[in-house]
C-alpha cells in the first residue's frame, strides 16, 4: 500500500521511513486533537441539556462549563486542523492534558447539578477522553520525531531543544529550522511568547562547521550578557563571522542533527 502524502518536506533518503511514521502518527494525532475534544464537547452538551431544567443553578453551571470547555476544545481542534502542530513540535501531550484539566474543571460542577446518568457520564467521558488524548499525543510525538539515527534531520520540521541555563529565572531554547539555526533566552514562563532577552539566528549558508566542546567554569563563554555557559558540553557553530556557542542540552545529539540537516539541505531530492 502506498504511504500517505506527507504534510511536511522530507529528503528522498528518508521518505519511505517517514511515510510509515506519518501513517502511524496521523491516527494518534486524530485521537488526541480531534476525537478526544469532540467527545468532551458531546458529553458537555448532554450534561447542559440535563441541567437545563434545574433553574438558576443549571444555567450558571452550564455557562461556566461552556466558557471553559468550548475554548479549550476549540484550541485543540485548531491546533491540529491549522497544521500548527508542525510548527510547535514540542509539548503535544502537555497541551492535551492542560486543556483537559480545564475541561474537567468546567464539567464537574455541571455534572453535580445535572445529576442522573448525564451527571455520571459527563465527567467520566471527559476524564477518559483526556487520558486517551494525552497518551495518543505522546505516542504521536514519539513516533514522528524520535531522533534515532538522526531521522528528523531529514525533514523540514523545526527541532527544538532546551538550553542548559543555570539561573532559574531564565529559560532558553535552540531550534534547528528548515534553513537556519536559531536560539533565544527569555524569562521563564514565556515559552511561545515573543520578546527574548537574547536571540540569535544563523542561516545555514553561513555555517562552516559544527562541533561539540567541553567548557569549564573558569573560561566559559557568555551565552548572554552576564550569563556564562554552564560547565559541560556545548555546541560550537563556526560561521563566516566567528563562532557561536549554543549551550544546548544533549549537545552531541543536537550537533549530529544540525550537521545532518546541513548536509541534506545542500542536496537535491526534497519533496
Amino acid at each position: 500500500m502506498r504511504p500517505p502524502a506527507l504534510p511536511f518536506a522530507v529528503h528522498v533518503s528518508r521518505r519511505a521511513e517517514f511515510g510509515h511514521r506519518w501513517a502511524r502518527a496521523r491516527s494518534a494525532l486524530l485521537i488526541a486533537f480531534v476525537v478526544a475534544p469532540l467527545a468532551v464537547l458531546g458529553a458537555t452538551a448532554a450534561a447542559v441539556a440535563a441541567a437545563s431544567g434545574e433553574g438558576p443553578a443549571g444555567t450558571g453551571s452550564s455557562v461556566v462549563a461552556l466558557a471553559l470547555v468550548l475554548p479549550s476544545a476549540g484550541y485543540l481542534l485548531w491546533f491540529r486542523a491549522s497544521g500548527r502542530f508542525l510548527v510547535r513540535t514540542r509539548y503535544w501531550a502537555v497541551r492535551v492534558v492542560s486543556c483537559g484539566l480545564v475541561q474537567l474543571l468546567g464539567t464537574l460542577p455541571l455534572a453535580v447539578v445535572a445529576g442522573g446518568v448525564a451527571g455520571v457520564l459527563c465527567p467520566a467521558v471527559t476524564a477518559f477522553a483526556v487520558l486517551a488524548g494525552t497518551v495518543a499525543a505522546a505516542r504521536a510525538h514519539r513516533t514522528l520525531l524520535a531522533a534515532a539515527g538522526g531521522a528528523p534531520a531529514a525533514t523540514n520540521l523545526p527541532l527544538e531543544r532546551d538550553l542548559r541555563i543555570h539561573p532559574p529565572r531564565l529559560y532558553g531554547t535552540a531550534t534547528i529550522g528548515a534553513d537556519r539555526l536559531g536560539w533565544s533566552l527569555k524569562p521563564r514562563g514565556r515559552y511561545g511568547f515573543p520578546g527574548a532577552l537574547v536571540a540569535g539566528t544563523v542561516p545555514f549558508g553561513e555555517i562552516t562547521g559544527v562541533r561539540v566542546e567541553q567548557v569549564n567554569e573558569h573560561d566559559a563563554p557568555l551565552v548572554a550578557p552576564g550569563v556564562p555557559a554552564p560547565p559541560g558540553p556545548v555546541v560550537v557553530v563556526s560561521t563566516r563571522r566567528g563562532d557561536a556557542v549554543v549551550a544546548v542540552k544533549e549537545a552531541a545529539e543536537f550537533a549530529a542533527l544540525l550537521d545532518l540537516r546541513l548536509r541534506l539541505t545542500a542536496e537535491p531530492g526534497w519533496a
